[in-house]
C-alpha cells in the first residue's frame, strides 16, 4: 500500500462556470459605469459565492489522503483495478471526490464521512508486460456548485510487474501438449473414476454409490478412492527469443490448466525453470518468469 500526499492543485472552469464568470464581469462593468449601489451589491454577492466555492473545494481536497493498493496480479492489455482508499481527516464530511488517471480511468466517491474513509476500485490499463511505473493520479472535486473543477496532483512512483496478456484458450489450443506430457502418473488427485487408490472415511459430499459396504467399522462408512483420469501434469516449453504472441499463448495455457487444477511446469530453451506444480503460487511463479522473458526496460 502506498500513502501519498498532494503536490500541487489547480482550478479550471466548467461550462456553467464560464457563463457565471462572464455574467460577473458584465455586472462589474455595468456597476462601474452606472455607479448603481444595487449592482455593486449583486456583484459582491456573485464574487463572494465564487470565492466561497473555491475555498470549500480547496478545503475538501486538503482534508483527504489517498492510499493505493496494487493487486498481486496485473495483466497487460487488460483493464486492471487498483484499490483506492480515500481518508477524510476533517470533522465534516466531504462530497464529490474523484480519483483518476485519465477520463476513462476514474472512480467517484459521492460522500466520505468525517474521520473515516471509503474504498473503491479504479480501472487502470497497462499496454505492455514487464516492469511498469504508476507515476501519478489526480484527486479532484466539483463541490459545492459544479462551476469549477479543482484537482490535486498525487505523485506515486510505484513500480509494478505486469504479467503477459491472458486470452481465452480455444479448443484447438488444448491439444497442444509437449512431448513429455504426463497423464496423472504421479498424481494423487482424487476423482470419480480411474485407478483404485484405496479407501477413506465417508464424508457428507460423497456419493452413496461410492460407499464400500464390505467394510463397516464401528458404524463408520468408507468410500473408494480413484485417481482423477482428467488430471494432467506437464511442462510448457518456450524459447527465450519467443515473440509476444507466443509468450501470451504459453501464459494463457498455463493459467487455464492451473485454474482447472492441473500441474504445470515451465521450460525455457530446453532448461527446466520451474518443475510441474499446481496452485496459485505456481501460477504467479510462471507468470513472473514469462513477464520478464526477453524483457527490455
Amino acid at each position: 500500500m502506498a500513502r501519498v500526499k498532494p503536490f500541487v492543485s489547480y482550478v479550471k472552469l466548467k461550462k456553467w462556470g464560464r457563463y457565471y464568470a462572464v455574467l460577473t464581469l458584465l455586472l462589474g462593468f455595468a456597476a462601474v459605469n452606472s455607479g448603481n449601489n444595487l449592482l455593486y451589491f449583486f456583484l459582491a454577492a456573485l464574487l463572494s459565492i465564487m470565492a466561497l466555492s473555491g475555498f470549500f473545494s480547496y478545503l475538501s481536497l486538503k482534508s483527504i489522503r489517498l492510499s493505493i493498493i496494487v493487486p498481486e496480479e496485473i495483466y497487460a492489455k487488460t483493464v486492471n483495478y487498483l484499490k483506492i482508499r480515500v481518508s477524510n481527516r476533517n470533522i465534516v464530511p466531504v462530497f464529490l471526490i474523484y480519483v483518476k488517471k485519465s477520463d476513462k480511468e476514474k472512480v467517484l466517491f459521492d460522500m466520505i464521512p468525517p474521520k473515516s474513509y471509503r474504498e473503491s476500485l479504479m480501472p487502470y490499463y497497462f499496454e505492455r508486460r514487464g516492469y511498469s511505473n504508476v507515476d501519478a493520479v489526480f484527486a479532484g472535486t466539483t463541490f459545492p456548485l459544479s462551476f469549477t473543477i479543482r484537482e490535486m496532483y498525487y505523485p506515486l512512483n510505484l513500480k509494478v510487474l505486469v504479467f503477459p496478456h491472458i486470452y481465452r484458450i480455444r479448443h484447438e489450443d488444448r491439444s497442444l501438449y509437449p512431448k513429455n506430457a504426463g497423464w496423472g502418473a504421479q498424481s494423487t488427485k482424487e476423482g470419480a473414476i480411474g485407478d483404485f487408490m484405496g479407501l477413506r472415511k465417508y464424508e457428507k459430499h460423497d456419493s452413496v454409490s461410492r460407499i464400500y459396504w464390505k467394510k463397516v467399522k464401528n458404524k463408520d462408512l468408507f468410500v473408494k478412492r480413484f485417481h482423477d483420469e482428467d488430471f494432467k501434469e506437464f511442462t510448457l516449453e518456450i524459447s527465450s527469443r519467443a515473440s509476444e504472441s507466443e509468450i501470451e499463448k504459453v501464459a494463457s495455457m498455463a493459467v487455464y490448466y492451473l485454474e482447472n487444477g492441473h500441474s504445470v511446469g515451465l521450460s525455457v530453451d530446453g532448461k527446466e525453470e520451474l518443475p510441474p506444480d499446481s496452485g496459485m503460487k505456481q501460477k504467479i511463479r510462471i507468470l513472473e518468469k514469462l513477464a520478464l522473458l526477453s524483457y527490455e526496460d
